[in-house]
């Protein structure tokens, strides 16, 4: 931890320079946060299964990973490996390592020289039973695959009642395994897991350098699926925490984990419960509502308003079931038991590591970006209207559409059918570009959030906004690939799933583009009784093939329309949506931005 630490207020700006940590401190540091982590938890010790504690069955390894350098040509130069002649034969090289495997007799602190030589994915999974001893020291028990089976959990049935014991199994044995060759790590842990006398005395993790850190959640999901392990009984760490991070505070983390999941998994199952009984009282309160209030609710108000039904329905259920989520929470037993979850969590989660995550936690990503967008796959096979807040892609460029949700709604009775309030037809788009944080201080600016991005911001830049014709735009609702195409052989939608106004809203836009579409083959006709060149031709080209609608999108008029299938085609693609309250708070500031006052400039500054 090197970076300054600027901290404002209002008279001064103060700067921190942390102290340089080294090495061996942050290490000593983390080993001292997994002795607290075992300590707040009662863990005696951790058994650790790997064929790597075999050390005589890794002479083949050993050969292999000093061929290895050999052919990469950065050569050991340590004493231990003076007697290889690293530019000689093969085969003579090869004995000498064998000679020299044979003849040593620290052979742990050859092969882990040669391993954090290599430093690569092989040697992840070696270094960490090399060295994890001399961390941990009468806290950790190691075992080969054989000794585990021979051992027959007596390391376990000897701990007193109130301790526990972390097992890590490495997932693959190659060595030290002759008495269970045909299983893995996984499948020894599913054994362990199946001991119900034991289950309470234990928290099994598998330890491999088979999965990065980063892909952890994921293998711990592919391992439950394919051993049939409940994902609430183990954890997954990947070996690079330990190999690769000589302050070892990665792997301190990864016990860390290991220690909070019978917690997490206990929370999460306490607020299942909350959500189901929820669920089954909040439908039962809708299947009680009378057909009179349903009807009035789901299908006359909808109607009036020109609103999806299927919205108001998910409306209702979303009022229901936060009413009932809150009561069922509100049992002071339920609460009780809910807070001290959390204070058991809090208890481990406080004791610091020194950790920094460095990866991006793609679950935690995703599930941002769940609350913030919806994506195109669900809009647009919804045939869902355009609303404010929808992105569109238009020729490598992203626009934001920001209009007040009211001028957007479709009319659904009769006379005002597929059609706005006071006829409304136009939209704003405003651009989305990315830049540097630092850069941007401009009142025509504002961020909007996107989880993805860390070095750079997504921005929408008020200052170029664009109009865009809504018969145009409008056109995506149509398609399932929220494409802005329009097939003019069809006049008429007949689409179940498309919402009526919409369909009727279909017909009055196929009947401005079918204006559209006979002046382009006027054009057309005309084009091809003249020469190509002829001014009077290039003249009305402009407006005939870019109206002020495409131009100012810069869309292309003579290749958005197909002559021989009688088709339109725009560049224009909705891509998601920014979803309430965040797009309600762009579109607040835009107005702002709209309606700024002007000034004078002062004519006294030179």
């Amino acid at each position: 931890m090197n970076e300054k630490i600027i901290i404002n207020n209002s008279t001064e700006s103060l700067e921190i320079i942390p102290k340089n940590i080294s090495i061996e401190e942050s290490r000593r540091n983390a080993i001292s946060s997994i002795e607290q982590l075992f300590n707040a938890e009662k863990i005696a010790y951790i058994i650790y299964i790997d064929d790597k504690f075999d050390i005589n069955g890794q002479k083949e390894e050993f050969k292999a990973r000093l061929k290895q350098i050999k052919d990469n040509g950065d050569y050991l130069t340590d004493n231990d490996f003076q007697s290889l002649d690293w530019d000689g034969p093969t085969l003579r090289f090869e004995e000498q390592a064998i000679n020299l495997w044979d003849n040593n007799e620290n052979k742990r602190e050859l092969l882990h020289k040669v391993c954090t030589h290599l430093h690569d994915e092989e040697s992840a999974n070696t270094i960490p039973a090399l060295e994890i001893e001399n961390c941990l020291g009468d806290k950790i028990k190691k075992l080969t695959p054989d000794e585990w089976i021979r051992n027959e959990y007596k390391l376990i049935k000897s701990l007193t009642e109130d301790q526990k014991a972390l097992c890590l199994f490495d997932f693959q044995f190659h060595n030290g395994n002759n008495l269970i060759s045909d299983k893995n790590g996984a499948q020894l842990a599913q054994m362990l897991l199946e001991q119900e006398e034991l289950s309470n005395k234990i928290i099994c993790g598998i330890f491999s350098h088979t999965f990065s850190e980063e892909d952890e959640d994921e293998y711990r999901k592919k391992y439950s699926r394919d051993f049939n392990i409940e994902s609430s009984k183990f954890y997954t760490i990947s070996k690079s925490r330990f190999a690769f991070d000589p302050k070892i505070s990665a792997f301190a983390e990864g016990i860390k984990n290991m220690l909070l999941l019978p917690y997490v998994e206990d929370l999460k199952k306490q607020a299942i419960d909350v959500f189901q009984t929820s669920n089954q009282t909040a439908t039962e309160k809708i299947k009680n509502i009378s057909p009179k209030t349903f009807n009035h609710i789901i299908q006359k108000s909808s109607l009036k308003e020109g609103i999806w039904e299927i919205n108001t329905l998910f409306r209702l259920y979303g009022i229901l079931s936060k009413e009932e989520n809150l009561r069922h929470i509100s049992d002071p037993s339920k609460r009780c038991s809910f807070n001290n979850s959390i204070k058991k969590i809090r208890r481990i989660d406080e004791i610091g590591t020194g950790y920094q995550a460095h990866l991006n936690n793609k679950q935690l990503i995703e599930l941002r970006k769940s609350e913030i967008y919806l994506p195109s796959e669900l809009i647009n096979p919804l045939y869902l209207p355009i609303s404010c807040g929808d992105i569109f892609l238009i020729k490598n460029t992203e626009y934001i559409l920001l209009v007040q949700p009211c001028n957007l709604a479709l009319r659904a009775t009769d006379g005002f059918c597929g059609k706005r309030a006071y006829n409304y037809k136009n939209g704003l788009l405003v651009p989305l570009k990315k830049g540097d944080v630092k850069k941007i201080n401009s009142p025509a600016i504002e961020q909007i959030i996107d989880p993805n991005l860390k070095e750079t911001i997504k921005y929408a830049d008020f200052s170029s906004y664009k109009n865009i014709s809504l018969d145009l735009l409008d056109l995506i609702v149509y398609n399932v690939s929220g494409e802005a195409i329009l097939n003019m052989h069809q006049p008429t939608l007949t689409n179940e799933m498309i919402h009526f106004p919409w369909l009727k809203r279909y017909e009055y836009i196929f009947k401005e583009f079918e204006k559209y579409e006979k002046a382009l083959i006027y054009f057309n006709n005309i084009k091809l009784k003249l020469e190509t060149n002829d001014q009077d031709i290039r003249g009305l080209k402009k407006f005939i093939y870019a109206p002020e609608c495409l131009k100012d999108l810069k869309i292309n008029g003579d290749d958005i329309y197909d002559y021989s299938n009688r088709k339109f085609k725009f560049n224009i693609k909705r891509i998601s949506h920014y979803k309430s309250p965040y797009s309600d708070d762009l579109l607040q500031k835009f107005m702002i931005y709209l309606s700024r006052n002007s000034f004078e400039h002062d004519f006294t500054k030179s």
